[in-house]
């Protein structure tokens, strides 16, 4: 089960639960994601692996079906898909194309600059394109973990490498030897 799982991974987006009437994603678990269907029966997706293993050679001159879900099992109508995507996946700002908003590009941007400014610096305009280049998923779910993220190969050439505290003191130094000379 766990090489099948891990072929359809790629393909689910996380795990919608609905607490309290709050949606929230969670990590993906293979029995909320999938189903296995067998002569119009759900078959239970919590077995053992021994367990598994009898079914699956008790099933095996016959169809089975796999239902894989995009967002988990929990989400059985239209609405609630509707409802979960509104709460967890689309901006919380768009534009009239449905793009992400200037506010959200520049809120992004900020937590981009503020962790990853001990190690890049850029112009405010690199700092924006990878903001957009995170964004443009348009699923707002998966962007914490993108900000936290090393840069793309697209991103990377355009950031410098920070100062680091040895540069500084060297540059500190070189500046008090020019002064000194300057003064002489």
């Amino acid at each position: 089960m766990s090489l099948l799982f891990a072929q359809l991974f790629p393909r689910i987006k996380g795990r919608a639960v609905k607490t309290d009437k709050t949606w929230t994603q969670q990590p993906a678990v293979f029995g909320r994601v999938a189903t296995f269907h067998f002569q119009r029966h759900v078959v239970e997706s919590t077995k053992s692996d021994r367990a598994w293993n009898k079914w699956v050679k008790s099933a095996r001159p016959q169809t089975v079906h796999l239902l894989v879900y995009e967002y988990g099992i929990a989400i059985t109508k239209a609405q609630y898909l509707q409802e979960f995507k509104e709460t967890c996946v689309t901006p919380p700002v768009t534009d009239r194309s449905g793009a992400a908003a200037e506010v959200t590009l520049e809120d992004m941007a900020r937590q981009l600059q503020q962790h990853w400014t001990d190690m890049y610096q850029a112009s405010s305009v690199v700092w924006r394109m990878w903001a957009n280049y995170i964004a443009r998923n348009l699923n707002r779910s998966t962007w914490e973990a993108d900000v936290l993220l090393s840069p793309s190969d697209y991103i990377l050439p355009m950031l410098n490498a920070a100062n680091t505290r040895l540069e500084q003191h060297l540059s500190n130094l070189n500046r008090s030897a020019s002064m000194a000379l300057d003064v002489a």
